[in-house]
């Protein structure tokens, strides 16, 4: 007697290949946008490009590519350092600037403003993965994690459409089991609570 072969149905196929798909695309992410990281420092002032320093424990690790004063918000001077990996390992960073600022005398018979220049040493460590993200050991983070809860939101709404295709033939074929109302549950449950279903704003709303 022959067995029946038992094919995969549309939805589950749906579910593995979209999935597949959402994480191959994300460690291909991580091995181009996270191959970088951004030191930022804050300033009192401004420093001077050409006296900053960076020391690395392992050269062949991580190099820096570009350096650069900018401003964070609009409130505060930052110094910012790019670098970039190499290869596989740790290696702590060490970096040597200048903070360059004016201070007014407590005195208010000397109106006139003091220029300090207080040299700072700021160090943090980092792990280099063997497809070349950099993390920040020291701060417990890495240039893309604002996208963990973008991969996140787009595995929900995988499992939110495969429950939905789920229930829509559960409803055709009329099985009306405590599973179909366990699924309609869960969609609804799932749309409510994702960022990404307009549902959620009309909730709130």
């Amino acid at each position: 007697m022959n067995k029946q072969k038992h094919r995969l149905k549309p939805r589950y196929i749906f579910y593995i290949t979209a999935t597949a798909l959402i994480l191959i695309g994300y460690f291909i992410f991580l091995c181009t946008y996270c191959r970088n990281h951004t030191i930022q420092l804050m300033l009192n002032g401004t420093t001077n490009l050409s006296t900053v320093r960076v020391e690395c424990s392992n050269d062949n690790k991580v190099k820096t590519v570009n350096m650069r004063q900018a401003n964070f918000n609009g409130l505060i001077n930052t110094l910012e350092i790019d670098i970039e990996s190499i290869s596989y390992g740790d290696t702590d960073v060490t970096v040597f600037y200048d903070d360059i600022y004016n201070i007014s005398p407590d005195d208010n018979d000397q109106p006139d403003t003091e220029l300090i220049t207080e040299h700072k040493t700021f160090e943090t460590s980092f792990h280099v993965l063997p497809f070349g993200m950099i993390y920040c050991t020291a701060e417990d983070n890495f240039n893309g994690l604002w996208t963990v809860k973008l991969l996140s939101d787009a595995l929900l709404i995988v499992l939110t459409i495969t429950f939905a295709l789920s229930f829509r033939e559960r409803h055709k074929t009329g099985n009306f089991t405590y599973s179909m109302v366990a699924l309609g549950g869960m969609i609804f449950f799932l749309t409510i609570n994702s960022d990404k279903f307009p549902l959620r704003y009309i909730f709130k709303h």
